[in-house]
């Protein structure tokens, strides 16, 4: 095949006819054959994709165990005590984020795209949008302790815990649309190197940081209520577990979002962190209810999750003393 380069060599200008002339080179070259150039993409039988859908598929076993444990102790005090509905909630928002290991690092499809873009976000939403309303209520039980109260404080029913919940879950449902609208979801051939090609999503950093912005204001309200709800009695230690979970939290967060900008691998950095999220939010508010369930169920009785001693926040201290005790989870 005969291609050829034009190239402009000077020009000059002549004054008598006002017109310019140009003298050009034409370099011919022939074209003997093409060397295809291999696509690459992150798929599920590479070591580092291996590795974290391993885990993932750990984590929802795990996740599912539990479930089954709260099922089976659906009436006992450590479960009532947790707001049962918000954690049936949060343990579906961990079971979302572990699957969305499996869409992120597959090969890259308008399907698995969309995915991508629908399951990370939504996960974030459930889990924190279900801490934020659970927190929001046990900093408001702590706040009427400190005035007298004439009337019972509103949406304090589990039922309007879920509806909250599900409302704040909308409005993320309500962000991953309208980015999806702007920017649909696909495949796309990235040109790194003119020796590279890569399959990735046309993700952009808008389609990435809108819906995790979001997020990023839930986890913030969570963590300000778990600062103001940390000192609890020593017969309620939850808040501590979920004043736990957000710092952590907040340093994978901080970390993600300082590597991922500046790395190649941002999806497998972005499995990662969502891994790590949910598994710290399984481990921290789960664990030690299982624990009681399982290995000391003398321990799971209402008496261990009523208040009866000194209940103070960080903006002071007040006395809330009851005959029957409070049950914050009731």
């Amino acid at each position: 095949m005969l291609n050829y380069y034009c190239c402009k060599l000077f020009c000059c200008f002549n004054t008598a006819s006002q017109h310019i002339t140009c003298i050009y080179l034409f370099v011919f070259f022939f074209v003997i054959a093409c060397k295809e150039i291999n696509i690459e993409y992150l798929s599920w039988y590479d070591n580092e994709a291996v590795i974290v859908v391993t885990v993932s598929c750990c984590g929802i076993f795990a996740t599912l165990w539990i479930g089954v444990i709260f099922l089976r102790h659906h009436d006992t005090p450590v479960v009532k005590a947790s707001t049962r509905e918000l954690m049936y909630i949060i343990m579906l928002g961990i079971i979302m984020a572990y699957s969305s290991n499996f869409v992120l690092l597959a090969k890259p499809t308008i399907v698995t795209c969309y995915f991508s873009r629908i399951l990370p976000g939504l996960s974030f939403s459930l889990i924190y949008g279900s801490l934020v309303t659970k927190t929001n209520r046990i900093a408001r039980i702590l706040e009427g302790t400190k005035k007298i109260i004439t009337k019972k404080p509103r949406f304090m029913s589990a039922s309007a815990q879920v509806i909250i919940t599900c409302i704040v879950v909308g409005i993320e449902c309500a962000i991953i649309t309208v980015m999806l609208i702007i920017e649909p979801a696909d495949s796309m051939l990235d040109y790194p190197t003119i020796k590279r090609v890569r399959l990735i999503c046309n993700t952009t950093t808008m389609g990435i940081a809108v819906p995790f912005g979001f997020d990023l204001m839930l986890i913030f309200m969570c963590t300000l209520y778990a600062v103001k709800t940390r000192n609890l009695p020593e017969n309620f230690n939850e808040a501590k577990f979920i004043g736990f979970t957000m710092y952590t939290t907040c340093v994978i967060w901080l970390g993600f979002f300082a590597y991922y900008f500046g790395s190649e691998p941002m999806i497998l950095t972005m499995s990662i962190c969502i891994f790590l999220s949910a598994t710290v939010a399984l481990v921290l508010l789960f664990f030690p209810k299982v624990y009681v369930i399982v290995c000391v169920p003398e321990k799971n009785t209402r008496s261990a999750f009523t208040t009866s001693k000194d209940v103070r926040c960080h903006i002071g201290s007040v006395s809330y003393h009851s005959e029957s005790g409070n049950d914050f989870g009731k």
